[in-house]
């Protein structure tokens, strides 16, 4: 199975980018600060992996970086329509073939993460200073009135919003309380 290749856009003459989410630069000249023009020859480009794969692209003296989800989808696809971002169909980040890309909601993507996942919750969070337990123990003690918000803040050492949050179901809403 061979790449398909589309340039770049805003790069055009400079990169392409494959339809199984490969970049490559192209062969270019560059004038030589000493004089005459030096060959550059063209190359597959490594992209890094924080979250998403990136790749840095250099055009004109300036570079910047690009996540190469987006690149896909600008050239096969076109520009997002209002609202839109793109979602991997399988939920892994890093698999940016064309096949497995759309655009969609804010909340799809979202929606997406939980349904493959991917989303970090809880005691999964390494800020947490929390645990499931402690959660059910606030809720429960503060519905039975044996306590206020500032004393479960002091006993867990939390601030009192972070309490309030808890209570709210603005934070742990997934925790049902008779974990």
């Amino acid at each position: 199975m061979s790449d398909i290749w589309k340039p770049i856009v805003g790069y055009e003459g400079f990169y392409e980018v494959s339809d199984r989410g490969h970049i490559r630069s192209l062969d270019r000249y560059v004038k030589h600060w000493r004089g005459g023009n030096r060959l550059y020859p063209g190359r597959i480009l490594e992209p890094h992996q924080e979250r998403y794969l990136k790749v840095g692209l250099s055009k004109n003296g300036k570079s910047t970086t690009h996540r190469v989800h987006n690149l896909v989808m600008m050239a096969f696809v076109g520009a997002p329509p209002e609202g839109m971002e793109v979602c991997h169909n399988d939920g892994i980040n890093y698999n940016c073939e064309l096949r497995n890309l759309r655009y969609g909601t804010h909340l799809e993507n979202i929606e997406d993460r939980a349904k493959h996942g991917k989303t970090t919750r809880g005691k999964d969070i390494t800020q947490s200073v929390l645990s499931e337990k402690d959660i059910t123990i606030i809720r429960n003690s503060y519905r039975k009135r044996e306590v206020t918000q500032r004393e479960l803040a002091n006993r867990f050492g939390v601030s009192q919003h972070t309490v309030w949050a808890i209570l709210q179901r603005r934070t742990w809403a997934w925790l049902n309380d008779n974990v």
